[in-house]
């Protein structure tokens, strides 16, 4: 089997599970079994096709696991915000699928991912500068207790979050990628 044959085989647990999470949400919130959850089943299945058929053609030789995975947390991540409040689970859906047109996006215009090691650094630094935003005087503001900033108030997205989720994992990721010069000693300890 190969490797895009395996990716799409692991979509199709995921549209499952996210089918069985709805289903049991409205089994638990109105005793009744509805066709809603097969239509946002089929709807995330969709999504996921389109993306998996963008990668097929685009990036031929990537990992199997890697956007299974991803949409396998994005399914916890939809019943359970679905579980707590029905609109926020409908904006974070809207944030899957931007989510998915801005990495299609970077596979399209970025062809060459060594180009972005240029810009570890940036990314660093912009990642730090999200993640302290909130706490600076005049800038961030106290909600519930927790450091927000205006652009959180008004956007809902936290940019402390984004800098921690996103930039730095960035970093981290093309830091560990570099290459760097391994001392070898020859020993003859057995």
């Amino acid at each position: 089997m190969s490797a895009r044959n395996r990716e799409l085989f692991g979509l199709i647990p995921a549209a499952l599970l996210l089918t069985g999470g709805f289903a049991a949400v409205f089994i638990q919130e109105q005793n009744v079994l509805s066709d809603v959850s097969l239509t946002y089943g089929a709807i995330f299945l969709g999504l996921c096709l389109a993306a998996h058929v963008f990668l097929r053609f685009a990036l031929p030789q990537a990992d199997p696991y890697l956007f299974p995975l991803v949409a396998l947390l994005a399914c916890f991540g939809l019943v359970v915000i679905y579980r707590i409040d029905d609109t926020l689970a409908r904006e974070q859906a809207q944030w899957f699928v931007i989510g998915l047109i801005a990495f299609a996006a970077v596979i399209l215009f970025v062809r060459d991912y060594r180009v972005l090691e240029r810009y570890r650094y940036t990314i660093a630094f912009v990642g730090l500068g999200l993640l302290v935003l909130p706490r600076l005087p005049g800038i961030g503001a106290q909600v519930n207790g927790e450091p927000s900033s205006p652009w959180t108030i008004t956007t809902g997205i936290l940019p402390g979050r984004c800098g921690s989720s996103v930039w730095m994992p960035a970093f981290s990721s093309s830091e560990s990628g570099r290459k760097k010069p391994v001392k070898t000693a020859a020993s003859s300890r057995v």
